[in-house]
């Protein structure tokens, strides 16, 4: 799955894996993909499947303060704008 993502998006384009935290599994790809076209594959933590209603419980009943690390909204006439703007360095983003 992860050839196909690669071959549908551009030169320079991301891919995401979401969820992809199996120690075991391994994915290939081909590099080219990465050192020709520049895409990058990025990962995403997603919670095992055996936690995932426990902790959809704390966030729907609000015992988790999760609305307090939201740190922008933008309405989806903006989408455009939105999808560029991580690439962009903003004095109101920083890593600790």
């Amino acid at each position: 799955m992860v050839e196909e993502a690669l071959a549908a998006v551009r030169p320079g384009g991301r891919v995401l894996l979401f969820a992809a935290n199996d120690p075991v599994t391994r994915i290939g790809f081909p590099a080219s993909a990465v050192g020709i076209d520049e895409k990058e594959i990025l990962g995403s933590y997603s919670a095992a499947v055996d936690i995932q209603e426990e902790a959809a419980a704390l966030v729907l009943e609000k015992k988790l303060p999760v609305m307090e690390i939201v740190t922008h909204c933008f309405p989806l006439a903006r989408i455009r704008k939105v999808w560029s703007w991580p690439r962009i360095r903003h004095p109101s983003r920083s890593k600790s």
